[in-house]
């Protein structure tokens, strides 16, 4: 953030740090990761987390066989942008 001040303005740079540390949330207080019970919602030993390199007829055939999950319950919120998507349908569709 720039903080750069004219001369209406009369919030220094530590007043302003001051102020922000001063906000709170509203529920803040279940936001620290030691107080949640993740374990009791998404059991470790549900959960399978791994990195590779596949093929798209591998991962399609990982698919079918029910080996990925394409539609958890548990998912963030949509990353890629439209232009992304269609180039990566291209790509799928141009080298099928």
């Amino acid at each position: 953030m720039d903080l750069k001040t004219d001369t209406n303005s009369h919030t220094t740079n530590q007043e302003y740090h001051k102020q922000d540390q001063t906000i709170e949330l509203e529920g803040e207080e279940t936001l620290d990761p030691s107080l949640q019970e993740y374990d009791s919602i998404y059991p470790l030993s549900n959960i399978r987390i791994e990195k590779s390199r596949m093929s798209l007829y591998e991962i399609k055939r990982r698919i079918e066989r029910k080996d990925i999950e394409t539609a958890p319950d548990f998912q963030r919120e949509s990353v890629w942008r439209q232009k992304q998507k269609s180039e990566l349908r291209e790509s799928i569709t141009f080298y099928t």
